[in-house]
């Protein structure tokens, strides 16, 4: 693509050299320029871009995008500045792959918790009714049929642009993706047309970011108000989503309990193995759903899930099978089947808000005994920890606190701050060794007791410091459970 053309529409402080010559493509990563590209130099939180443009022509950059002119470069290469290189890359980006996402269904589901297992069942439903779907988010990119490992969320804006023209070309029709609210900030978004927004909750997190929550919840309001003309789907039983209801511009169909919603909940309740059921009506509409999802916190993402299929105009019938069809996802209420006679579940609850719902929901299926393994992740927000502490201490009848993932904070620490939280708790103990906190926990469990093991869900990886080692909760609770002579399956 010339260059003129893929820098149309950029806010242009200056430019230097010749504008005229072909681009192959677009990096923003120095380490990964290819002859014949543009490289836009993005200040990062640890590293600045602008520190590598050196390499990046180095390695064959035709052109560069800057916030800041380099002191010396090639006059071999064209130099662009701009006020912001993010906003930058978003639209080069969607220049370069001709803006796909205006060729698909857009559907992008926000807030705290629930994102990662509505956006699967909106996909379950999707399929049902013959729909060609993509699944962008936490646990990968799922490209109508192609598997892709996922490193964020919500991918960087080239990546995402990528992704949706590779989706476009395989012949789907929609695109299901999760929306964080670093992504929105970040301009990750910018450029992407959505058809339908879906808005589950907010509660307390990532405010090492945003700092508080009035600018959480302004993150969430922008992307409404950056898509007018899509069909907002909202929770007006959660407090934000009645106020995200009272100053968005878009069209909206609400779902809750409350008398007033769009799609009312009129009754919910867990069958005899532990599974979801609901009933939920409109004011022409009355739908029965089944679901196979395990846990009675699931109960707000199927409702969610089923007003987006209603608000998409998809065929009753194929709400009905599409969510009956589903599973539980990986990490998020994730049931260990063995004949222990005890119940063994993990999840990825990991703010105050999350784990309060998890054990609350654990503690109205379990007869016995709920025993609660957790810790806290290092470099994030702080204020979460002793909230947390108290909320385990308090809904459990067992808490063993525990390493998440430190990163470069003191593991102790971190454990130190969760315990002050629960400091009136006598049956709250510290095992920092996080397998060896999950085999204590599964031995000290009896029958009809439930050990619920939060934190890091579907994760892999424990990070530290210096290194990442392999570590799965899933894996490690059922040899956990083998170990003791049980048998899993």
């Amino acid at each position: 693509m010339k260059l003129d053309r893929l820098i149309n529409g950029l806010s242009i402080r200056q430019a230097q050299g010749s504008l005229n010559r072909n681009i192959s493509g677009i990096a923003y990563d120095s380490r990964k320029v290819k002859q014949g590209e543009l490289f836009v130099a993005i200040r990062g939180y640890n590293r600045d871009g602008h520190d590598f443009v050196d390499q990046a022509v180095d390695r064959g950059a035709l052109a560069v995008v800057v916030e800041s002119l380099p002191s010396e470069i090639s006059d071999q290469v064209a130099v662009i500045q701009v006020a912001n290189s993010r906003q930058a890359l978003a639209r080069l980006s969607a220049n370069f792959y001709d803006f796909p996402s205006k060729k698909l269904v857009m559907i992008g589901v926000t807030g705290t918790n629930g994102k990662t297992t509505t956006s699967y069942l909106i996909e379950k439903i999707l399929l049902a009714d013959g729909k060609k779907v993509g699944l962008l988010g936490t646990l990968g990119y799922w490209l109508n049929g192609y598997f892709q490992p996922a490193k964020l969320t919500t991918p960087e804006s080239l990546d995402l642009q990528g992704l949706l023209s590779d989706l476009k070309k395989s012949r789907a029709d929609t695109a299901v993706m999760e929306v964080s609210s670093q992504a929105i900030d970040l301009h990750r978004l910018d450029f992407v047309d959505f058809d339908l927004l879906l808005f589950t909750n907010l509660s307390p997190e990532h405010l090492d970011y945003h700092k508080n929550m009035d600018n959480y919840f302004a993150s969430k309001l922008s992307i409404f108000k950056q898509n007018p003309k899509a069909v907002a789907v909202i929770n007006i039983d959660d407090a934000y989503g009645k106020r995200l209801l009272k100053v968005i511009p878009n069209q909206v169909i609400s779902f809750g309990q409350a008398p007033q919603a769009d799609v009312i909940l009129n009754s919910a309740r867990l069958r005899d193995n532990g599974t979801v059921a609901i009933s939920i009506s409109t004011s022409s509409l009355h739908l029965d759903i089944e679901s196979q999802l395990y846990g009675y916190l699931n109960v707000y993402n199927v409702l969610a899930a089923a007003t987006a299929g209603i608000a998409l105009n998809i065929d009753s019938q194929a709400i009905v099978k599409g969510l009956a069809q589903a599973r539980n996802v990986k990490g998020r209420f994730q049931l260990i089947k063995s004949n222990s006679g005890f119940k063994v579940v993990i999840d990825y609850a990991h703010t105050p808000d999350g784990l309060e719902k998890l054990i609350s929901s654990g503690r109205r299926q379990t007869k016995g005994r709920v025993i609660t393994v957790f810790g806290c992740g290092g470099d994030r927000d702080q204020e979460k920890r002793p909230i947390m502490g108290k909320i385990a201490a308090g809904l459990s009848d067992i808490v063993i606190i525990t390493s998440d993932n430190p990163r470069s904070e003191d593991p102790e620490e971190i454990a130190r701050q969760i315990a002050q939280g629960a400091n009136s708790c006598n049956n709250c103990c510290v095992i920092i060794d996080r397998k060896q906190a999950i085999a204590e926990a599964i031995s000290q469990a009896k029958p009809e007791d439930l050990v619920l093991i939060a934190g890091k869900g579907h994760e892999t990886k424990q990070i530290f410091a210096d290194q990442a080692v392999d570590f799965d909760d899933f894996k490690v609770a059922k040899q956990a459970l083998t170990e003791l002579g049980y048998e899993t399956n």
